[in-house]
């Protein structure tokens, strides 16, 4: 994971990172309120993950069978300032569905290759509670599905079909249509970046118009001269 949101880590803004394949590139673990936006995805896989985690295998979090949480929160005296005016949103928590990954935002953002979105526990929640949109998608790779030739919705995975591609499984498919409108769809080989010594570069300015998407000062990203560091070390790109 180059992002960890674990465990219901809630209220990140994830802004301005290149993810060059990174893996699992920025995870959300069940929490809420968090911001992934702006960041540059390359050959990822994939580039968000979302899932439910308090309705699936930690759901014991929730149920009262490990009440830690709330015991914690309550030792703290949330309901109490600084808490209270700090995160006011603590007061109305376990009123508002606690386990379900509300409010997380997901938008402006730039996914090449790889895989764009994995969402677990998608049967134990509506995905509509997640703001997704104004994203900038072109997957390169072919999905194995559980069913050899089959074209549509998994649960656990947005299925892109290499030969058909987005157009068509957004046709066929409801849930995926909804998930995906808003977005915009570059097909299965976009010609969208371009590999420089220093990194991935966006060379489609029409893209980046489209979405809203900020210029990603690469240049300044990394080591830098200043008053504690008067040498760079050059490292062997090879």
């Amino acid at each position: 994971m180059g992002v960890y949101l674990d465990d219901w880590a809630s209220g990140f803004h994830v802004y301005g990172n290149l993810f060059y394949k990174a893996g699992r590139a920025t995870l959300i673990g069940g929490g809420r309120d968090n911001i992934v936006e702006n960041n540059l995805y390359v050959d990822c896989s994939p580039s968000v993950h979302v899932d439910a985690r308090g309705l699936g295998w930690a759901g014991y979090y929730f149920d009262g069978s490990r009440p830690e949480l709330l015991t914690k929160m309550k030792e703290m005296r949330y309901e109490e300032p600084p808490y209270s005016v700090k995160y006011p949103e603590l007061l109305t928590l376990y009123d508002d569905d606690p386990a379900v990954p509300k409010h997380n935002q997901i938008r402006r953002n730039i996914s090449y290759g790889g895989r764009w979105l994995d969402i677990y526990d998608f049967n134990a929640f509506d995905f509509s509670v997640v703001d997704m949109s104004e994203n900038a998608i072109g997957d390169s790779i072919l999905i194995r599905r559980r069913q050899p030739g089959a074209l549509g919705w998994d649960p656990y995975y947005l299925n892109i079909d290499l030969r058909e591609g987005y157009d068509a499984l957004t046709k066929r498919d409801t849930a995926a249509l909804a998930l995906l409108r808003g977005n915009l769809l570059l097909g299965t080989q976009p010609r969208l970046l371009e590999l420089a010594p220093d990194g991935p570069h966006i060379s489609d300015d029409h893209i980046m118009v489209e979405i809203g998407f900020e210029r990603i000062p690469l240049q300044r990203i990394g080591l830098q001269f200043d008053r504690y560091r008067s040498e760079i070390p050059q490292h062997n790109r090879d």
